[in-house]
């Protein structure tokens, strides 16, 4: 138990690196996989691209894969806040099905009262399912945006780390068109 609670606690503090731990009775090396979705482009509606990635998404968070979620490209502007919509975004006008809605609950393990009726409420949920969120900062600036502007669901990162993330990364889902 206290080895679980410390390779726990190191995998919070010194991130996706592997991390060793005991278990009981042998010296085995307990490797966290890391799963990434990358959106390089615009998100579309009702978009069966969109929708696999996200599949995709689901499954490695199943398989207890570390996943993260980065916006790239000109998929940063689906987090822009509009003031004018209560600071909705994008993600939240992107609507799910009542079939895909279902469908979520029960991949997500949840009640269909709980199920995600878009695709913010989707990120919520798979974040909430320990999904890492992040933004490429850089792509944020080109298109004119400011980090203030971007949901904080999201955490900026340089286009550095960017490609940290990318190289550290076992599997990648990418949606673009």
């Amino acid at each position: 138990m206290r080895a679980g609670v410390i390779a726990a606690l190191a995998m919070m503090l010194c991130g996706p690196a592997p991390v060793s731990a005991q278990t009981a009775g042998t010296d085995a090396l307990v490797t966290r996989e890391r799963d990434a979705v990358h959106l390089t482009d615009a998100l579309r509606a009702n978009d069966p691209k969109l929708t696999d990635t996200f599949d995709g998404a689901a499954d490695s968070l199943r398989a207890g894969h570390e996943l993260v979620i980065l916006f790239d490209g000109r998929s940063v502007t689906a987090l822009r806040m509009n003031p004018k919509t209560e600071k909705k975004t994008l993600l939240d006008e992107l609507g799910l099905r009542p079939e895909e809605q279902s469908a979520w609950a029960q991949r997500l393990g949840l009640s269909a009262a709980r199920a995600p009726r878009n695709h913010f409420e989707l990120m919520q949920r798979l974040a909430g399912a320990g999904a890492k969120v992040f933004v490429n900062r850089n792509a944020v600036k080109l298109y004119g945006l400011s980090d203030e502007e971007i949901h904080p669901i999201a955490t900026p990162i340089s286009a550095r780390q960017v490609g940290k993330l990318l190289d550290e990364t076992g599997l990648c889902y990418t949606y673009g068109h």
